[in-house]
């Protein structure tokens, strides 16, 4: 039961795809299938490549990973390649439109932390401005500490109780 309200949210979460992009797997597991299907080739039971490779496809296919089937299919091609098999074509599509995304996705990386903090520790005065500043923020905090604790030593002298409720 747990497994299928695990299984069910993950649902929940997961994208919609588009009707393209479910014709496109579907279209390349067939594609990859004619090639290394274990009943189809009997390459793949021998070689242990094809067999991973195989059920990289069957997993790919299973989750509808569209990126993972292509990366499967370029695997694929370069071990029958090695295996001087005869292969075929690598196609892919939109190849401009994956590498953009790839590089946004490493510039989005770069941005964060912890990799912005190479460019900080490695520029003195920028630490510096950095101590100086919680420095300053420490300060305040203490200042505020003392302004709290007299306020509470007014209050607890005019006869003031405070009552602390836990529960």
């Amino acid at each position: 039961l747990l497994d299928m309200i695990r299984e069910n949210e993950e649902a929940q979460k997961g994208i919609t795809l588009t009707e393209k992009t479910i014709k496109t797997i579907k279209r390349l597991y067939h594609k990859l299938a004619k090639l290394i299907h274990p009943d189809i080739n009997p390459i793949t039971n021998e070689d242990e490549r094809l067999k991973n490779l195989w059920n990289m496809v069957v997993v790919s296919y299973n989750h509808n990973d569209l990126d993972e089937l292509e990366e499967a299919e370029i695997l694929i091609n370069h071990v029958l390649e090695e295996m001087q098999l005869d292969i075929m074509e690598i196609e892919i599509p939109d190849i401009d439109e994956k590498i953009a995304k790839v590089k946004e996705e490493i510039f989005r990386i770069m941005e964060n932390n912890p990799y912005q903090y190479k460019y900080l520790l490695e520029n003195p005065d920028a630490v510096s401005e950095r101590e100086k500043e919680l420095d300053e923020e420490y300060k305040n905090y203490c200042n505020y500490e003392k302004e709290l604790d007299e306020i509470l030593n007014r209050l607890t002298e005019s006869g003031a109780k405070f009552v602390w409720k836990m529960n």
